[in-house]
This record gives structure tokens, C-alpha cells and sequence, in this order.
């Protein structure tokens, strides 16, 4: 939770100045983003998550938008807090593609 408070203390310092958030503080960079998107998450272990499946998100994108071979960038958007499953949940929902059994 200590984390947690300081990330959102520092992204509303950051957001009165009108600055981004450091490159190297990816925590302060998931708290500007939340905000950005209107993210509120239930708990401590919730906000966890979503921050782990953005985490590898970001990387991906870096590790994308580093390689000098591609000719466009890519970045965040309001999905990149979901994780595999509940991507799959949203655009792929079982019960709406499999016929009922029973």
C-alpha cells in the first residue's frame, strides 16, 4: 500500500506540473497511465496484477519500438493494464461461440 500511495503522490505532482512521468519509474508511469484511462482497481493485490501484465506490456513496446528495422512505434492503450485471460473474456467469450450442450 506504501507503494502504491507514494506512485499516486508522485503522479499528481507530476500531472499539476504538467510533466511525464520518469522513463526509468515504470510504477509513477502506471499510475500517470490509470489515471489517463480512468483505472481504479478493487484492492492492493488487484493493482498488482494490472501493474504486472501493463509491466509486460511496456517491455514488449520498448522492446518493439527499439528494434531499427521497424518503420512505425507502438504504445499504451486502455487494454494494456488486461491480462491474456481477460482479453480472452472480452473478445472471445465461450458462451456466446459454443453451442449449449445441455
Amino acid at each position: 500500500m506504501k507503494s502504491f500511495t507514494a506512485h499516486a503522490t508522485l503522479f499528481a505532482i507530476v500531472s499539476a506540473v504538467g510533466l511525464d512521468a520518469p522513463k526509468d519509474d515504470k510504477g509513477a508511469r502506471f499510475a500517470q497511465w490509470a489515471a489517463k484511462h480512468n483505472k481504479n482497481y478493487k484492492n492492493k493485490a488487484d493493482n498488482d496484477a494490472h501493474f504486472a501484465a501493463w509491466s509486460k506490456k511496456d517491455a514488449d513496446i520498448n522492446n518493439i519500438n527499439s528494434n531499427p528495422k521497424n518503420t512505425f512505434t507502438v504504445g499504451h492503450n486502455k487494454f494494456s493494464d488486461k491480462t491474456q485471460d481477460e482479453i480472452t473474456q472480452m473478445f472471445l467469450p465461450h458462451n456466446k461461440l459454443l453451442p449449449k450442450l445441455a
